[in-house]
C-alpha cells in the first residue's frame, strides 16, 4: 500500500537486507548490486521499442560484466598486481552512457507542427 515512492523504498530496504545477508558469501560487497542487476533485467523485459530495448540490454550486459570484475577483484589481487576493480569503473562508464542515451532517446517529444 502507499504511494509508488514508498513501495520502491520498502522494496529497496528488502533487497538491501538480502544484500547484507549475501555479503558473507563469495560475492562480498558486490552482493548489494545483484538486485540492481535484477531490476535492470526486469526493466529490459518490459521495454517495448526494439531499438531502445537493445540499448538498455547492452547497458545491462555491461553492468553484469562489470559486476563480475568487481567480484573477482578480491580473489585475483594476490596474483594480478593491479587487480580488476578498474574494469568495474571503466565498464560502468559505458553502462552510464547506454542508460543516459536510452533516457534521451526514449523521452523525446515530437516537434510541434507549424501553424
Amino acid at each position: 500500500q502507499g504511494n509508488p515512492a514508498q513501495r520502491i523504498s520498502k522494496s529497496g530496504i528488502f533487497f538491501d537486507s538480502i544484500g547484507f545477508l549475501l555479503y558473507k558469501t563469495y560475492l562480498g560487497s558486490s552482493s548489494f548490486y545483484i538486485f540492481l542487476l535484477v531490476y535492470m533485467i526486469i526493466i529490459c523485459y518490459f521495454i517495448k521499442a526494439k531499438s531502445f530495448k537493445k540499448l538498455f540490454f547492452i547497458g545491462t550486459l555491461l553492468f553484469f560484466l562489470s559486476l563480475i570484475f568487481r567480484t573477482i577483484d578480491m580473489y585475483i589481487c594476490d596474483n594480478f598486481m593491479i587487480g580488476s576493480h578498474f574494469m568495474w569503473h571503466i565498464l560502468n562508464s559505458f553502462v552510464l552512457y547506454c542508460l543516459v542515451k536510452y533516457i534521451l532517446l526514449n523521452n523525446r517529444t515530437s516537434p510541434k507542427k507549424p501553424s
